[in-house]
């Protein structure tokens, strides 16, 4: 014959404490990565300098992608393009 199964002495249990708590830290620790964030980009026309707790390390970074220690270091962004300036002025000659 088949069993019969009853409801009311079956319990069912949720996740456990410890592993609510490992999720927790998980999201947490994915958190602080992003809010650090050690991964940085440089746009085109600009450099990077590395500093080391603000001082120069002398590494320049080029355009793309570039690594640094959270909290320890940065890179500042220098604007490298061609600036157009044009000023009024004479000339002894119309050649110039």
């Amino acid at each position: 014959m088949a069993e019969r199964f009853d409801f009311e002495t079956v319990s069912i249990k949720g996740p456990s404490r410890k592993n609510v708590i490992r999720i927790a830290v998980v999201i947490l620790a994915v958190l602080v990565l992003f809010w650090l964030s050690p991964l940085g980009t440089i746009a085109a026309g600009e450099r990077g300098v590395h500093l080391r707790f603000t001082a120069v390390t002398g590494k320049v970074f080029g355009e793309g992608l570039y690594f640094r220690i959270p909290l320890i270091e940065s890179v500042q962004m220098m604007d490298v393009k061609v600036q157009k300036y044009e000023m009024k002025s004479d000339a002894a000659s119309k050649d110039l």
